[in-house]
């Protein structure tokens, strides 16, 4: 059996290894006798080392054998950060070993580029986007064809993505130019081992130390609200929870305070701001500027004195290396057991140390989850990676890197390079020509008699395209009232549908525009849902069907944890035995006042399905909008008016999975998740540019535009796998029994919960204005306020538009001489004889036209004016043949102020 090389173990014995891990002894032999292998360890235990010692001990028996040229080992991580510690730490082996090693990522500077071009290192640490680009780049694509070794670190967070998809192509070109190449992967936290193997090499094994050492992890749920934190005008339990925070803090060293996304971290980061530890923390996320997170980074490991915590999200999940971490702390349930295992993992770095957690737990469905992870982690019970399959897009920027590779590339022969990438082992040929195709009319390459050959603009696209990730910038929504942040939205989605004026949804609640910037859009609470554009919602993490199940089940059979939290959970069971208790194979539907209520415990992506198939089923039926949001443990539906519970449970035994597939596959492409998902894969296969408004032909015209087309098919994959799980849902509805759940009065402590912590997703509208609608609608623009001019005395009055008379007059003078009182400047400008710009011309002669329209219509007129999105023309035009009647009267202004929305982006003002 081959050993390590003795100057490597002269290193390790000066570098203060006095032994080595378990897993790497088991490692050592696998890797130097050439074999492929997924390392498994938890953090700390040395899986790094127990790739790149072998690594470089076959390094230097390649260099005495005189086989040394071009780059011979290629390091992948998939953060740019872990590049720059990977170089750090590699620099020490390889030149006392008198290797050379370099760093290649899309921040590396021209001069590097160049002298790694023309003097290869035997090293290259790089990501997977990067590897792209250097297997067409001119002259280090031929440095590539001499790679042996190719390891490939934290391959978890590559395996479920995209990412990992183009990696996994990616290495099977590189097997082109390079067949014999040995691949190792690194990874603390994977549950489906031989899959994620598998998706390395086909001849991968697992090696892997099982998660046995000691994790010390507390669920904790304070609840005692400290004085001290009055003023910041939180909720008691949002006081309890800072206070415990801010204690740790001072009690612990070094402490990472993960929240689950931007805007809890953000909060956090302001709330402690106002603390006694203000001057002791730091925030840290993907969406600071790189300089900021480098700052924070190195202060955090230099000098624990002055920076004590930093709060951060999954951006300091993965191995950086930031020094020595005494606890983690994670602010709410981690949702998942691998992301609790590898946050807490970062504490406790080394061996002899136990790795420290505390999760800060606040509803008591909260809690009750994060006790159900904290069980499942230390049985090391994961949850397996989903490994997405045959991605056209993916595929099809593939293709066009095979052309250029090859000098051209037939589809049998690109299909026999795909299906030796584990992703895309059931690829067939008539979607890779169908991707073909489209992507050939699009000008991204040549495609005749079943070959694609490069065009002018291949490389270009092949460029654009290294990076599969969705560039979605975001902006803050402040209310005007008190300055608070409310959330954060996609800047599409601002640009295709906010403007002053327009309602939206966004955190459960309605808010209307009232100021548009760059940074941010600034509103205002509103009670007007009837035109409200729904949020798009940011990706929630995903609760698996197993977790919900757990905590199902611990309605029954309660985790135990500490007296506090355990009689807290307990009063919560029983309070909610009152109405009924959770069980496996039983759904219950409760009924509210305007809600219904499905318990269903399936896990997060099973419900998103039954989300979108009531509330398409239901919008239908009633004719009128209904409100519908998921969770991992049920669905709630709001409505305008009761509906019954019996309606939904029958609505609930008629769905199987046939009915199921039918309703979503017609439904979904009419709907802003889908539209979303096929902008991006456009974009992916260069079939719109990257940089494109889409303000200038709008989603929907883009989704029929698209209809039938590779492009739909891989959005709808997209959706159906990655937003939902509508086949998993098929068969949890073939083995539920869906009851009515026997509520007297208000809602179950359940349903409450779902209230107060979740958020309302889409408005689901029917295709034709309701009566309920139309009835919402004209309340609430009866309740508008009107500030009216009189041009006849020059004096102003204002009402709501309910109590103006069906002929308004000016109260002072009786004339019918009235225009809106933002027109009395300019009015005013004219009488007293001054000159008038052109611009100031059309608004005088704009005030002139509303007291016409209002002289000839009265209150109707005031009406059409106020809606929003209708001017003095349309106003004329819909008042010119408006009918007697009133509901058909108010319908009409809601389908033009409907029609204004969607209409908008197409007006040059």
């Amino acid at each position: 059996m081959k050993e390590l090389r003795p100057e490597v173990l002269g290193l390790v014995k000066a570098k203060g290894f006095s032994d080595f891990t378990k897993v790497q002894r088991a490692a050592f032999p696998v890797i130097l006798e050439g074999g492929d292998a997924l390392v498994i360890a938890p953090t700390g235990y040395g899986k790094t080392e127990a790739a790149v010692l072998p690594m470089l001990s076959r390094l230097l028996d390649l260099r005495d054998a005189g086989e040394r040229e071009g780059v011979q080992a290629l390091y992948i991580t998939p953060l740019r950060s872990l590049n720059r510690d990977m170089l750090e730490r590699l620099t020490f082996w390889c030149k006392l070993l008198g290797l050379s090693v370099g760093v290649r990522h899309g921040d590396t500077k021209q001069s590097e580029r160049q002298k790694q071009r023309d003097l290869p290192p035997d090293v290259l640490v790089t990501t997977p986007e990067t590897l792209q680009s250097m297997l067409v780049a001119p002259k280090l694509k031929d440095a590539l064809a001499n790679v042996r070794f190719v390891v490939v670190d934290e391959v978890h967070e590559l395996a479920d993505s995209k990412r990992g998809v183009q990696l996994s192509l990616g290495l099977a070109r590189l097997r082109i130019k390079s067949p014999s190449f040995q691949t190792v992967g690194l990874s603390a936290t994977v549950g489906n081992k031989a899959q994620v193997a598998a998706f390395l090499s086909p001849s991968c094994g697992v090696v892997e130390e099982e998660i046995g050492r000691q994790l010390d992890i507390k669920v904790e749920s304070p609840q005692v609200a400290s004085e001290e934190y009055r003023e910041l005008g939180l909720r008691d339990e949002s006081k309890a929870a800072l206070g415990r925070l801010v204690e740790l803090i001072e009690k612990t060293g070094r402490a990472l305070i993960f929240a689950n996304t931007r805007f809890t971290a953000e909060t956090l980061g302001h709330l402690l701001s106002q603390t006694r530890v203000a001057n002791a923390i730091a925030v840290h996320h993907s969406s600071l500027a790189k300089e900021a997170r480098l700052e924070t980074e190195a202060e955090f490991k230099k000098d624990a004195s002055k920076l004590k915590a930093v709060v951060c999200t999954s951006s300091l999940e993965l191995g950086i290396d930031i020094g020595e971490v005494d606890l983690v702390v994670q602010f709410n349930s981690p949702r998942q057991v691998s992301r609790l295992l590898q946050r807490v993992g970062r504490s406790g770095h080394r061996r002899h140390l136990v790795p420290r957690g505390v999760v800060l737990a606040g509803s008591e469905m909260d809690a009750l989850e994060a006790l159900v992870v904290k069980e499942r982690a230390l049985a090391g019970l994961l949850e397996p990676a989903e490994i997405p399959s045959n991605c056209l897009d993916v595929a099809g920027h593939q293709l066009a890197g095979l052309a250029m590779d090859l000098g051209g590339v037939t589809l049998e022969g690109a299909l026999k390079v795909f299906h030796k990438a584990y992703p895309f082992r059931t690829l067939k040929i008539e979607d890779l020509h169908s991707a073909a195709h489209q992507m050939a009319d699009a000008n991204c390459f040549f495609f005749a008699d079943g070959k694609v050959t490069p065009n002018r603009r291949t490389l270009m696209y092949y460029y654009e395209g290294l990076s599969t990730i969705r560039d979605v910038k975001k902006k803050w929504v402040r209310n005007a009232l008190d300055g608070k942040n409310v959330g954060l939205l996609d800047d599409d989605f601002v640009a295709e549908y906010l403007q002053c004026g327009v309602t939206f949804i966004t955190r459960g609640k309605a808010w209307r525009v009232i100021a548009l910037s760059d940074g941010e859009v600034s509103v205002e609470p509103s009670q007007d849902l009837t035109a409200a554009v729904p949020e798009w919602i940011g990706e929630e993490i995903p609760v698996a069907l197993e977790v919900a199940r757990g905590v199902e089940a611990a309605f029954k059979k309660p985790p135990r944890e500490s007296k506090a939290l355990d009689s807290r959970v307990d009063a919560f069971i029983a309070s909610q035995a009152k109405f009924f208790k959770p069980e496996k194979g039983r759904v219950f539907v409760e009924e509210g006042e305007r809600f219904v209520a499905i318990h269903s415990f399936y896990g997060l992506k099973a419900n998103a399905a039954l989300c979108r198939a009531l509330g398409f089923l239901l919008a239908s039926s009633q004719g009128e909008p209904v409100r519908a949001k998921a969770s991992a443990y049920g669905v709630i539906l709001e409505f305008h008016k009761r509906v019954s519970a019996s309606k939904v449970v029958q609505l609930l035994q008629s769905l199987d999975a046939a009915r199921l597939r039918s309703v979503l596959s017609t439904n979904l492409p009419n709907t802003q998740l889908y539209l979303r998902r096929l902008l991006g894969v456009a974009r992916a296969m260069g079939i719109v540019s990257r940089d494109a408004d889409f303000r200038e032909f709008g989603l929907k015209r883009l989704g029929h535009a698209l209809a039938g087309t590779a492009a739909a098919a891989e959005a709808m994959r997209e959706v159906e796998t990655h937003e939902m799980d509508a086949p998993l849902l098929g068969k949890l509805l073939g083995e539920s029994r869906f009851e009515e759940a026997q509520v007297r009065e208000g809602a179950s402590p359940l349903a409450a919960q779902f209230f107060d912590f979740g958020t309302f997703g889409e408005l689901v509208v029917p295709g034709a204005p309701a009566d309920k609608l139309v009835q919402i609608f004209s309340e609430n623009l009866l309740d508008k306020h009107a500030g009216l001019y009189c041009l006849y005395c020059g004096k102003t009055h204002s009402h709501v538009l309910r109590e103006f008379e069906e002929k308004p007059r000016c109260p002072y003078c009786n004339s019918t001489q009235l225009t809106f009182k933002e027109n009395k400047r300019i009015v005013e400008k004219r009488k007293e004889g001054k000159r008038l710009t052109d611009d100031e011309l059309k608004e005088l002669n704009e005030a002139y036209r509303v007291a016409s329209i209002v002289g000839a219509s009265g209150r109707r007129a005031l009406l059409a004016l106020k809606t929003f999105g209708v001017g003095p023309e349309t106003a004329a035009r819909l008042l010119q043949r408006a009918p007697k009647d009133d509901k058909e009267f108010y319908s009409s202004l809601l389908e033009a102020q409907k029609t204004f929305i969607r209409t908008r982006q197409f007006w040059r003002i």
